[in-house]
């Protein structure tokens, strides 16, 4: 028989919260500065709000994002870790290793296998284009690998000033296609303007790929992806 498809995808909703100390209570309807919140999440009290919010929202550094009429982006690009990474190691063989020219930051997870959905932000050091090879600012706080079933990939993330969705527009992520895809995540710093009418920013259907259905009338279907892996004849009625 046919089973139903669902998929499964991961969405980065970048906030913050404010701790219960005493210098953070504020009377109702009065409004925190960015410094406020910084001394808050005590991050950074001596330096300037900008600087402060800056591992939260961004640096900007990709200017402002307008997304048109009706128009469907997707805002990251993937590349696969190649082999395995060892935990506290900063440097990943990764492809393509293009796409991280001029990139700034990365998200760095493990998507299936072993430790499945563990991940990190970090910050892009360096490229070495002969070697195919990314180094960043810290060292892994996982075992990451695509060897086998396992699939680790790391996410570019853009970081812009604002954030302007025309009427019926989306922001989107690719699909996961086995071995990259399925993450949607960016940062802002200033207003995210959802639009008007029907825009939205979805990670709906980008996710875990669906089970195909059985060869033959009343044959079993099979299983729909997950982290442990894929197509798992199901037997159970």
């Amino acid at each position: 028989g046919m089973y139903p498809t669902f998929s499964l995808a991961l969405l980065v909703v970048l906030l913050f919260s404010v701790a219960s100390a005493d210098s953070c209570v504020r009377p109702a309807n009065s409004s925190m500065t960015l410094k406020d919140v910084c001394q808050c999440l005590s991050v950074d009290k001596d330096k300037s709000s900008a600087n402060c919010m800056t591992p939260y929202f961004g640096g900007g550094w990709n200017g402002p994002l307008i997304v048109k009429e009706r128009e469907n982006l997707k805002v990251n690009k993937f590349a696969l870790v190649v082999g395995p990474v060892a935990k506290e190691s900063n440097t990943l063989n990764v492809n393509p290793i293009n796409i991280f020219t001029g990139v700034k930051e990365v998200l760095i997870i493990q998507m299936k296998g072993t430790g499945a959905g563990q991940s990190m932000f970090a910050k892009v050091v360096s490229l070495d284009y002969t070697l195919s090879t990314l180094t960043v600012n810290a060292g892994l706080s996982f075992d990451c690998s695509s060897t086998g079933e396992n699939r680790c990939q790391v996410v570019t993330v853009p970081q812009y000033t604002n954030v302007t969705m025309k009427s019926q527009s989306v922001i989107s992520g690719a699909r996961w296609n086995g071995k990259t895809g399925g993450v949607l995540v960016f940062r802002s710093q200033g207003q995210v303007n959802v639009g008007p009418t029907s825009s939205k920013i979805s990670a709906c259907g980008i996710g875990f790929r669906g089970g195909r259905y059985g060869a033959q009338l009343k044959e079993d279907g099979y299983q729909g992806e997950s982290y442990f892996g894929i197509q798992t004849q199901s037997i159970e009625r």
